[in-house]
């Protein structure tokens, strides 16, 4: 190309830039126009004195006043109002803006606008990752379940918090069925999301998945629904915080509008139960009856029962009290046991609950190890705060062949009052295992002596039942499912040893020895 053919370029290009650049200014002198009419009329609407004084004029002598950050009435604007008043000149009296060369995005990939009210349900997750240290096992190298709950309630806890943007304390906790143990030195992948919110409290999905660091393949160990509450942040002398309103939890995928919907029936299910638990006095007064009393403040009690002991000549069952397997604890809340106001983990509840069930089962087991199979649904109805002191009572409730229920009551005491007070009970449900995870047969039968005792006997009964059926619908879900945090769960060794020490444990029938078999996939997928 020759030098003038380049230079008539240049020049031209010159040329339209001077053009492009004096038609913004003319846009703008044009948009400054019609912010001084309007301001114009907004002084007319409010009869001004002042309404037919230009907007600029002012004193001779003066300097201009600044109004770029000033509304018409003198308030200062915020950053949003401003950007929301700026008009953009490529798209100003019917302009467009440029597309530098590039497709439309497809209305699926537009971004949607921010909200405070519509919050995509996959917005909402947390994901953690633990690796299973050798302090949190027990001596077979499996992470005790208490630590899995603790972790459980963290990440739950995380994803609550992250989503309404403020301190929220775990309401209530579904049961927990553990259909995988974790092993000493395995990645643990905790993923939890927001399934539902309900004006100040919200449901929390949690699903906990194994990663053998070996091979590489992932198991599904267990799932969890959990219930938060949202605080409003308070003075720390000040009163208990109030209850806050919670944003809108929309799904955007086919599986979130089922997890959507479930969890508005999970919901029912539970206001249901408690409403019918109140309306009904005679189970209030059970339900009073049945809980454990803290051994601190029952006088003439042992601080622990005498041990049982088995005679090997002895081929039957030895009949005992359930009052001679009572266990308690007593642990103060310290500060790593609590959030950030203050108000005890509860996660770290739950696992001092499995560690005063493992202590009442270990009157009867004679295994040498144990295994937590279950955990019952748990409710929190007070909360323990720093400095308080929290007695913790356990008892076995009934014996199945090589597995036992165990209740635990959980209450609390702030030193400077001195009254105890109610903060829930749980029922866990401990196996008995020998050193290769087989099943061991408890060469017990419990003998209810008092009412209290025989009515706990004969709930167990009944709420194993409901285990039973509860796991039977866990089989006979999909093997293959998409995890909370994007990867695809396996369960192609259906018949692990650990997955059917549990299982078989579990399908014994009572006072019978430990049966074998267990119904194929019976670790399939619950959905968190």
């Amino acid at each position: 190309m020759a030098p003038a053919q380049v230079q008539d370029g240049d020049n031209e290009l010159v040329k339209q830039l001077k053009e492009a650049l004096q038609r913004l200014h003319d846009l703008g002198e044009r948009v400054k126009a019609l912010e001084r009419q309007a301001e114009r009329n907004e002084q007319q609407r409010n009869g001004a004195a002042s309404a037919d004084m230009p907007a600029h004029a002012h004193a001779p002598g003066q300097p201009q006043p600044d109004r770029r950050n000033h509304t018409t009435d003198g308030s200062r604007t915020t950053a949003a109002q401003r950007l929301s008043q700026y008009v953009d000149p490529r798209t100003a009296y019917g302009g467009t803006a440029p597309t530098w060369g590039l497709p439309p995005l497809p209305a699926s990939q537009v971004p949607r606008p921010i909200s405070t009210t519509d919050v995509p349900m996959g917005a909402t997750r947390m994901v953690m990752a633990q690796i299973v240290p050798l302090s949190e096992s027990n001596g077979l190298d499996i992470c005790l379940g208490g630590t899995v709950l603790s972790w459980i309630d963290v990440c739950a806890g995380l994803a609550a918090k992250m989503f309404s943007h403020g301190p929220c304390v775990t309401a209530s906790v579904d049961g927990v069925h553990f259909l995988r143990p974790c092993h000493v030195g395995s990645v643990v992948i905790v993923a939890a999301m927001v399934n539902r919110t309900f004006r100040s409290s919200m449901e929390v999905g949690v699903r906990v998945e194994e990663e053998d660091s070996r091979t590489g393949a992932r198991h599904h160990c267990c799932s969890a629904y959990l219930t938060f509450v949202a605080l409003a942040r308070n003075d720390p002398g000040g009163p208990s915080p109030a209850k806050r309103t919670l944003p809108k939890v929309v799904p955007t995928e086919r599986h979130h509008e089922r997890i959507h919907a479930e969890a508005a029936s999970r919901r029912d299910a539970r206001l249901a139960a408690r409403k019918q638990l109140h309306s009904s006095l005679e189970q209030m007064a059970q339900g009073t009856e049945l809980r454990l009393r803290p051994i601190t403040h029952r006088e003439g009690q042992p601080t622990l029962p005498p041990a049982l002991r088995v005679d090997p000549r002895d081929s039957g069952k030895r009949r005992v009290a359930p009052s001679l397997t009572a266990a308690h604890t007593t642990q103060m809340v310290l500060p790593q046991h609590a959030n950030s106001i203050g108000v005890t983990f509860g996660g770290q509840v739950m696992r001092w609950m499995e560690q005063c069930a493992f202590v009442a089962a270990s009157r009867v087991c004679r295994g040498g190890y144990m295994l937590t199979a279950t955990m019952d649904s748990i409710s929190f109805l007070k909360p323990t705060r720093v400095g308080d002191t929290v007695y913790i009572e356990g008892q076995v409730t009934a014996i199945f062949g090589s597995s036992v229920e165990v209740m635990v009551s959980v209450w609390g005491e702030t030193p400077d009052i001195g009254v105890m007070f109610h903060c829930g009970d749980a029922y866990a449900t401990v196996v008995s295992v020998d050193c290769h995870n087989a099943p061991v047969h408890i060469p017990f039968e419990l003998s209810p002596e008092s009412q209290a005792e025989e009515l706990r006997y004969r709930m167990a009964i009944q709420k194993r039942a409901e285990r039973l059926a509860l796991r039977d619908r866990m089989c006979r879900r999909k093997k293959m499912r998409v995890s909370l945090d994007g990867g695809i769960r396996s369960d192609s060794d259906s018949s692990d040893n650990d997955r059917e020490a549990i299982s078989q444990a579990l399908t014994t029938k009572p006072g019978s020895p430990a049966s074998n078999g267990c119904p194929d996939g019976a670790g399939q997928d619950v959905a968190a």
